[in-house]
């Protein structure tokens, strides 16, 4: 499944044989109501919600607003929610963590937040909200983008990482409500990273123009 700046994804199948991409469908995924006031569209995050079996599905977050979830085999949607209805901006990045989601925006004011924590029921897809956070540094900013999230594993157990526009890295963990660890600059330029986690052991990659990696603690 492949998310499109239009605010659609395509789903296609994979030949093995004669080694090429087969497309399959479209799916307009579009909020009527963009939170954003562009009337932008594009579909920034994804991420497997359910891998295998006849309700394989796929997890959708637009800068639109909308959160999506999409059955592969049916081509159904089964659940759009608005991340947040006073959002002036859309989603950047989620991050799925079996029935744990995250979803990163850019924060516009002292009152918005630009990291979301939801619950998602795997039976009948609803999204419920946890918590939020403003991850900031100078507070005299207007707005703050979170460009990327990644749930990650560190000695501790379960934990998350952002990645903001002032060039810097957060980890924090996120049980019944969302508790941040710490900081660092990344120190390259006041633009957010993209993250990548991998575990056993465990690594995190931030990459901005270099790519800075990270020892977790993991095994």
């Amino acid at each position: 499944m492949v998310g499109h700046y239009s605010g659609f994804v395509s789903i296609w199948s994979v030949d093995h044989h004669h080694k090429k991409l087969i497309f399959i469908e479209k799916i307009d995924l579009r909020n009527p109501n963009p939170v954003n006031p562009f009337n932008a569209h594009a579909m920034y995050g994804m991420c497997i919600l359910k891998e295998k079996g006849p309700d394989a599905s796929v997890i959708c977050g637009s800068d639109d607003g909308y959160i999506s979830i999409v059955e592969v085999h049916t081509r159904k949607t089964v659940s759009q929610t608005v991340f947040n209805p006073d959002a002036q901006r859309g989603i950047n990045s989620i991050s799925v963590f079996r029935n744990k989601l995250l979803v990163a925006n850019c924060s516009v004011g002292m009152n918005d937040k630009n990291l979301w924590y939801f619950d998602i029921d795997l039976e009948t897809s609803e999204i419920s909200y946890r918590d939020s956070m403003n991850l900031l540094i100078d507070k005299n900013r207007i707005q703050s983008f979170n460009f990327d999230v990644e749930w990650g594993e560190y000695s501790s157990g379960l934990c998350w990482f952002a990645g903001t526009e002032e060039g810097v890295l957060w980890m924090g963990k996120a049980n019944e409500k969302l508790e941040l660890i710490g900081y660092e600059s990344l120190s390259e330029s006041s633009i957010g990273a993209a993250l990548a986690f991998t575990n056993r052991p465990g690594r995190l990659a931030a990459a901005i123009h270099n790519i800075d990696q990270f020892s977790t603690g993991s095994e």
